[in-house]
C-alpha cells in the first residue's frame, strides 16, 4: 500500500476514534454536575467512568472498550492546554466543574495528540 494512502487511512481512523471519544465525554459531562480525577480515572456524577488500559491501548467507558489505538490518556492542568491564550485560561471561573484531557492516538506509525476541555452541566 502506498505510504500516503496509509497515512490518510491513519488520519481518518484517528479522527474517527477521537470524535467517538469526544461525543461520549461531552454527553457524560452534560448529564453530570461534577467530575473527579481518581487515580487517572475520570469519573462523572452520572456514574460514567473513563479509564485508560495501557496494556491494551484502549480507553474504557464503564468497563467496556470505547476507543482503540490510544498511546496515552491523562488529565492535565489548564496551563498545559496548547493553542489557548493565557488570558482565556486565567479567566476560567473557579466555581466551574471541568476537566482537561490529553489523549494520544497512534495508528500505522502516525501519532496525533488531542486536547479537550470539558465543563459539566448543560
Amino acid at each position: 500500500m502506498n505510504y500516503r494512502a496509509l497515512d490518510e487511512k491513519a488520519n481518518i481512523y484517528i479522527h474517527e476514534q477521537f470524535s467517538k471519544f469526544e461525543y461520549n465525554i461531552v454527553s457524560s459531562a452534560k448529564t453530570s454536575n461534577s467530575v473527579d480525577n481518581i487515580v487517572g480515572r475520570v469519573v462523572f456524577s452520572n456514574n460514567d467512568e473513563y479509564s485508560f488500559d495501557s496494556n491494551k491501548k484502549v480507553i474504557l467507558k464503564n468497563g467496556g472498550v470505547l476507543v482503540k489505538s490510544v498511546e496515552n490518556f491523562r488529565v492535565i492542568d489548564t496551563n498545559k492546554l496548547e493553542n489557548v491564550d493565557s488570558e482565556t485560561v486565567s479567566n476560567i471561573d473557579n466555581d466551574l466543574e471541568y476537566v482537561c484531557l490529553e489523549i494520544t492516538f497512534k495508528k500505522y506509525g502516525k501519532q496525533i495528540v488531542k486536547q479537550l476541555f470539558v465543563t459539566v452541566g448543560d
